[in-house]
């Protein structure tokens, strides 16, 4: 009884070590986990800022092309007016003032 009692004692604290064990890895991974996460989500709020950033710059770009599109449309329009008359008309400088 007394050699059962013991093996019981021993087979426990070797169970016990190795739920400890077990324990302590899922912390440390978890925790890790957790860090992953926090970067993450870091990184994807840089990323928002970063695509807002460009947005703000595609549309002044945008704003721009369509600023030399009515631009060139103006010029050619001067340009046909011209061959017609035979008179170089008065073109506004770019950039407006």
């Amino acid at each position: 009884m007394l050699r059962a009692a013991i093996v019981f004692v021993i087979l426990a604290g070797i169970a016990g070590f190795f739920a400890w064990h077990y324990h302590t890895r899922e912390q440390a991974t978890i925790a890790q986990q957790s860090h992953r996460i926090d970067d993450l989500g870091a990184q994807v709020n840089q990323l928002k800022t970063d695509n807002n950033r460009l947005h703000d710059q595609l549309d002044k770009i945008q704003e721009e092309n369509n600023n030399l599109k009515i631009y060139n449309d103006a010029l050619k329009k001067a340009l046909e007016t011209a061959k017609l008359t035979g008179k170089v008309p008065v073109v506004p400088a770019y950039p407006p003032k």
